[in-house]
């Protein structure tokens, strides 16, 4: 009759390849790379899209500077300081990229005390920050130029 073995032995030869298994998957190093490049290239293509939209609104500024300058110009050379309606149009659609609805430009005349106001609202093409909308504006006080004294 064959001789049987204890009831812990077996026990012990599971608990025994269990520490073998998990002693291959620690010197395992296959994905290694895949698992680094995951946690790394996230947050670094955040931030390359992040610095995109930051320079999108940087210009947006820039340009909304230069259009509250050239509309101040047209309406210092105009009579009354208040350029043709034609001439406000055209600057809206010279935009570079700000024209639409999202553009206003309101002309200086006697009625806002000769006070130019130029607007955006910049919207961000990539869904990093949400549906963040941001107001951009400027003014230019023409009324030393417009008093007529």
């Amino acid at each position: 009759m064959a001789r049987r073995r204890p009831f812990g032995r077996p026990r012990r030869a599971a608990a025994a390849a269990a520490v073998r298994a998990l002693r291959r998957f620690a010197r395992a190093t296959a994905g290694a790379a895949a698992v680094e490049f995951a946690l790394v290239g996230s947050a670094l293509l955040l931030l390359v899209f992040g610095l995109f939209e930051v320079g999108r609104a940087i210009h947006a500024a820039t340009v909304l500077e230069v259009l509250a300058d050239e509309a101040a110009r047209a309406s210092i050379l105009s009579a009354d300081c208040v350029p043709a309606e034609g001439t406000v149009s055209d600057m809206g659609s010279f935009g570079f990229g700000l024209s639409g609805a999202a553009f206003t430009l309101v002309p200086a005349s006697a009625a806002n005390g000769y006070e130019l106001r130029a607007g955006y609202d910049y919207a961000p093409i990539l869904p990093i920050l949400g549906d963040l909308a941001l107001a951009l504006e400027t003014r230019r006080a023409l009324a030393a130029f417009c008093d007529g004294s």
